[in-house]
Formats: C-alpha cells, structure tokens, sequence
C-alpha cells in the first residue's frame, strides 16, 4: 500500500503563522498480521517513522536499515493507521458510512461511474485493475487541529505484487524513496 498526500494551507488567517505546503507518503509491506513494516511521514513536521514488525516485536528501522528499540511505545497495529487513513478522511467528508470497514468501503467505491461529492466540493475517485490493484484519489479539505483547514488531494494504491518473503520484509528500506 502507497499513499502520497500533498497538503497545503487554505490561506485563512488561522493558517498564516504556519509552513504553508507538505507532502506525506505512508507505506506498507504486508505479509502477515504479525509480520509488516510500515514507514509514515508526519504532514508538516518533516518527520518520518519507519517501524518493522517481526519476531512478536515492534522495531524501529534506522535510515541504513538496522532494526533498534523505538523510543516510545509503539502499538503493533500501526499499520492499520496508514492502512486505513483515505477511509477515515472520506468518513470525515460523510462519504463514507461511520461503521464502515476498509474493505467494505473500497468495495462500494468497484461501482463507480462517476466521482463521489459532497456539499462542499470534496471528492473522491476510484480505478481498479484487472489484476484487483486499487487506486483510489481524493481531493478536498479537512480541519486540521480542531481548527485550520487544509487543502488535500490524496493517492492511495494497494498493489499486490506477489507474496513478500520474511528475507524481502526485511531487507525492504522503503525510507529511501
């Protein structure tokens, strides 16, 4: 899974003391529940946090890909943070029903024939493949910190691109994009 947001203030006064664009990219590798690396980018801090589950613990990955003992604690169900971030933003936008799962949401969006909208603009698209690879794209706003908004427009993909090995899980450094 990829996801690529770029995030950018929407001019209000609220906004004016604060860097006025970011981009993110969260990633998974997923092998199992208990075998799976996530790398997440935290939108405006230019802060990014690479953690590898194996062995029944969380690690968290240097830059030269060497596993060391996060300095806090870290839930074995990070990657379902990233996983699931373009369904909690449509739930946000009410273009999603609250009680939804991801995987019954992404099957909603298979009948598309046009963007999904709401009242105030935001959208959302979907492309699915031959070979059930997922592309789904959004573009809108959210409120962030209870109180500024901010433009998105966001790109998310599942890609099946075969089983991944315990080895290729390991050996995977998706910092160096």
């Amino acid at each position: 899974m990829r996801e690529i947001s770029k995030i950018s203030l929407d001019g209000t006064e609220a906004a004016s003391g604060i860097q006025r664009a970011s981009q993110i990219t969260n990633e998974v590798v997923y092998v199992s529940p208990t075998q799976w690396r996530v790398r997440r980018e935290l939108p405006f801090l230019n802060a990014t946090k690479e953690y590898l589950f194996q062995k029944d613990r969380v690690m968290q990955m240097t830059p030269s890909n060497r596993a060391s003992e996060p300095r806090e604690a870290v839930s074995e169900t990070v990657w379902m943070e990233a996983l699931i971030s373009p369904l909690r933003i449509a739930q946000q936008w009410s273009l999603a029903k609250s009680d939804m799962t991801l995987s019954e949401w992404i099957s909603s969006l298979k009948g598309l024939k046009e963007p999904l909208k709401n009242a105030e603009g935001d959208q959302i698209t979907a492309e699915f493949d031959k070979d059930q690879n997922v592309k789904i794209n959004m573009t809108g706003k959210l409120i962030a910190d209870a109180k500024t908004r901010v433009n998105i427009q966001s790109t998310y993909e599942i890609l099946d691109r075969g089983k991944v090995t315990e080895k290729q899980l390991s050996e995977s450094l998706m910092r160096s994009h």
